[in-house]
C-alpha cells in the first residue's frame, strides 16, 4: 500500500506530477535542476520552462524570486496553480489579504485576480506553476504610483 509523502519535497513532487498530467501539452519525461534554463524576466525574477512556451501556450514553469523581491499588484488572463518548493513568500490580494506561502504549500490564483508577491525569506523563493493559458501580466496602477 502506498502512503502519502511525509516531507515537503515529497508533497511538492506529488503536486508537480499532478499538475503536469493536467495539461495536454507535450512534457519532458525527466528534467533535472541542472537542466533548467533560467531566464531573467525583470531584475530579481527568473523563469525556467518545464514544458510548453509560456508566451504562447499552456505551460509549466519554475519561478525564482530573489530575497526581498516585491512584485507589484498585477493580473494574468489565465488562472494558475502553484506549489512552493523553498523559501517563504506572501501572496498579497486586492482585498488586503496577505497569505503566507511556504515550502510544500499549494496555491491557486484565479484568472484576472489582482495580486502581488513578496519574497520574505533569506533564501530565494522557488516555486512551480502550471497554467492552461499563455502567461501575460498587466500591472495595476495604484495611487502610490501616481
Amino acid at each position: 500500500m502506498l502512503g502519502m509523502p511525509t516531507s515537503s519535497q515529497g508533497i511538492v513532487m506529488l503536486f508537480t506530477g499532478l499538475l503536469l498530467l493536467a495539461s495536454n501539452v507535450a512534457h519532458p519525461s525527466n528534467l533535472t535542476a541542472g537542466e533548467l534554463d533560467w531566464q531573467e524576466i525583470v531584475p530579481g525574477a527568473y523563469f525556467a520552462a518545464a514544458y510548453g512556451d509560456w508566451n504562447s501556450q499552456p505551460h509549466g514553469k519554475f519561478v525564482k524570486f530573489q530575497p526581498g523581491m516585491v512584485v507589484p499588484l498585477h493580473t494574468h488572463t489565465g488562472a494558475y496553480d502553484g506549489v512552493m518548493i523553498s523559501g517563504k513568500m506572501v501572496n498579497v490580494l486586492d482585498d488586503g489579504q496577505r497569505i503566507d506561502i511556504e515550502a510544500g504549500h499549494y496555491f491557486h490564483m484565479a484568472a484576472d485576480r489582482t495580486h502581488g508577491h513578496e519574497c520574505i525569506s533569506q533564501e530565494p523563493c522557488f516555486f512551480y506553476t502550471h497554467s492552461d493559458k499563455a502567461w501575460d501580466l498587466q500591472l495595476i496602477e495604484t495611487e502610490a504610483a501616481e
